[in-house]
């Protein structure tokens, strides 16, 4: 539904490997490094509890996460379990201070957090809602006060980017494609963006068909978002918001999903697997334009995901990056 993580088949089948429980106290965890690579640090880690959408605040000071609560029948409380009784969490930049902001319930969702307000609030996806429908909220760090983010109240949405005055989202329409939309942030100038079509016959598998996780440009004249082809897996689109025309720049053959600008606008950062090169599969980085693709040198070992440009952080070598990660034995 909401940000699923390009789950290639073989890739759930080494994650289905795992033992029951974990000893591992650093199983899952939310890193940091440049986009050269360098200076790695942990943040944060769990044995048993995976953590996703890794965000840093504008002021560089804090990280707001997703963090998962229902465990399955090896102890580990996954993605790939859903997003019933996710929360929303923030910490300090070096993982100190630990605080749930939305605590989790039973069955609902709240997950996908974003910095906004300049860093004062966070806006997310919560099924907290008449009917558990996905809804767009904001809620105040300081004073924990939520509001309603004011998209239509019968679009089920997920997957919120903001930029200015301007929001992005997935909408979820029944026997439809999921497709993006854009709105003022007062809820005025709502239209839809992405109009997907698929072969005829193709199957969702899991998920729905459609457009998933957008994320704006920094002038908020493009948006890079993750397609779904069913079984064939996910692609990564680029569209004019004011027109709509799309370029795909992954193509067929290869697994790719998760974009995020960098702050100048000059790059995307996203998560890539191939499933004839596993060796090759981890976070890369390419060009608007879809040029220069090069691979991030993370740890091996691990399967990464959920890559972002820390805020104002440029595109040089040394920019920052944040990122989850899950050590598995079985990954080259």
């Amino acid at each position: 539904m909401m940000n699923v993580g390009l789950r290639a088949l073989v890739v759930v089948g080494l994650l289905q490997l795992a033992a029951c429980g974990s000893s591992d106290p650093q199983l899952f965890g939310i890193y940091t490094s440049t986009l050269a690579g360098g200076d790695v640090r942990l943040v944060v880690a769990s044995a048993s509890q995976e953590m996703t959408h890794a965000r840093v605040s504008p002021d560089h000071k804090s990280i707001a996460f997703t963090r998962y609560n229902d465990s399955g029948w090896n102890a580990l409380a996954t993605e790939e379990r859903g997003y019933g009784e996710t929360e929303i969490v923030v910490c300090r930049i070096d993982g100190s201070e630990i605080e749930t902001i939305v605590p989790p319930k039973e069955g609902v969702v709240n997950s996908n957090p974003s910095w906004v307000d300049n860093g004062r609030s966070l806006m997310w996806v919560t099924t907290d809602t008449p009917g558990n429908t996905p809804q767009l909220w904001t809620i105040d760090i300081a004073t924990r006060r939520r509001s309603r983010v004011p998209t239509p109240e019968a679009f089920a949405t997920t997957d919120p980017d903001r930029v200015g005055d301007t929001i992005v989202f997935p909408v979820k329409k029944t026997g439809e494609p999921d497709a993006i939309f854009v709105m003022n942030a007062d809820g005025t100038g709502i239209r839809q963006i992405s109009r997907p079509k698929f072969p005829a016959g193709m199957q969702p598998g899991r998920f729905t068909l459609g457009d998933y996780d957008p994320k704006l440009s920094p002038d908020a004249k493009r948006v890079a978002f993750m397609r779904l082809f069913g079984e064939e897996g996910w692609r990564i689109f680029v569209a004019d918001v004011a027109t709509g025309e799309e370029k795909d720049m992954t193509g067929p053959g290869r697994i790719e999903g998760l974009p995020e600008w960098s702050s100048d606008g000059e790059w995307l950062l996203f998560r890539h697997i191939d499933r004839d090169k596993l060796h090759e599969m981890g976070v890369y980085v390419m060009r608007a334009d879809g040029s220069e693709r090069r691979m991030v040198p993370l740890p091996r070992g691990y399967l990464h995901n959920h890559p972002q440009f820390w805020p104002h952080a440029g595109s040089g070598p040394d920019a920052k990056i944040i990122y989850v990660a899950r050590r598995h034995a079985a990954l080259p």
